[in-house]
């Protein structure tokens, strides 16, 4: 299975997040209409880079808020595009800030009332690909510190591969 075959599971083993069917939001999964300019718009706000998989999953699909097993993932929708991603990954400037100049990259949190932020982890690449890790929120917010809660995964990779490739 090639890299871009990895998407499809991903997006069939996504369950939508219940703060998304209340609030009456875009809740379709189907074809990005991202571009690579649309990335390079992403990163003119945000510092650093998602992984080359994730962008990949960009570029292929929209998806609402949605949860795997512990994480959440920041949907990309079609009526919130890239910038309504950018402005969830943004939401607790603070929090953001505090991640980006650790060098970790938000793109989700822990599942349902979970505010831990789900990142790749950038100080930690393995042929450009980033470890996923959980990061504790109450040392960021409390302290300023950045501390791993738990590693999720090598990479994105391994993450569809575990998670979603070997349930279906």
């Amino acid at each position: 299975m090639n890299r871009s075959e990895l998407l499809k599971p991903f997006i069939d083993r996504l369950e939508i997040e219940e703060d998304c069917l209340d609030e009456g939001l875009d809740l379709t999964i189907g074809p990005s209409t991202l571009t690579a300019e649309s990335l390079e718009e992403i990163y003119k706000q945000i510092p650093l880079r998602f992984s080359k998989l994730y962008e990949k999953l960009l570029l292929t699909y929209h998806w609402p808020d949605a949860e795997i097993d512990e994480c959440c993932f920041y949907g990309c929708t079609t009526s919130g595009g890239w910038q309504g991603l950018v402005d969830k990954i943004k939401r607790d400037q603070f929090l953001f800030d505090t991640c980006v100049k650790a060098n970790f990259l938000p793109f989700g949190k822990g599942a349902d009332y979970n505010y831990d932020p789900l990142c790749f982890d950038l100080n930690e690449c393995k042929k450009g690909e980033p470890a996923i890790v959980m990061l504790y929120h109450e040392a960021i917010l409390c302290y300023e510190k950045v501390q791993i809660n738990k590693k999720i995964a090598r990479n994105f990779e391994q993450f569809i591969r575990e998670r979603c490739l070997a349930r279906s």
